[in-house]
């Protein structure tokens, strides 16, 4: 995360980190494989620019019943990093809507004066349910629940 962050200070480039190491970073108990990174396709170009020689080279479509999205791929010390571009989601009405990063981003210190922007537990709760990965939104909720 820090070299993510590290990398990216400065760079006109609107991202955050998501899935589990955004809640992780919040203070919830989960377990993190790897690091995702949402941003627009703006973004993930200049981020695999930022990040050359770890660019994996791979790029698919990811398709589900929930989600769709552009993803590349890093790999930054030992560590994957998915960057999710341009992703759409189901609305309640069933309709495809562009997730949008703003007013859902909180700023989490990484490493003493290095802050990296974070999608915040309430949005976080929101993905998870939507995704049906109910044991961490159930430990999201809890930590909401507990402040």
């Amino acid at each position: 995360m820090r070299t993510i962050a590290g990398g990216l200070r400065g760079q006109p480039v609107e991202w955050a980190f998501t899935g589990s190491a955004a809640v992780a970073l919040q203070g919830v108990d989960v377990p993190c494989r790897d690091l995702d990174v949402q941003t627009s396709a703006p973004g993930a170009v200049r981020i695999l620019e930022c990040f050359a020689a770890a660019a994996t080279g791979e790029v698919r479509e990811i398709r589900t019943a929930h989600m769709r999205a552009q993803a590349s791929y890093l790999q930054l010390e030992g560590i994957r990093v998915e960057l999710l571009a341009e992703i759409m989601s189901r609305g309640p009405k069933g309709r495809w809507e562009r997730s949008r990063l703003e007013p859902y981003v909180t700023w989490i210190d990484v490493a003493p004066g290095l802050p990296a922007p974070v999608l915040n537990l309430q949005r976080m709760l929101a993905i998870n349910e939507s995704m049906e990965r109910l044991h961490t939104a159930q430990a999201i909720r809890h930590a909401l629940a507990c402040g």
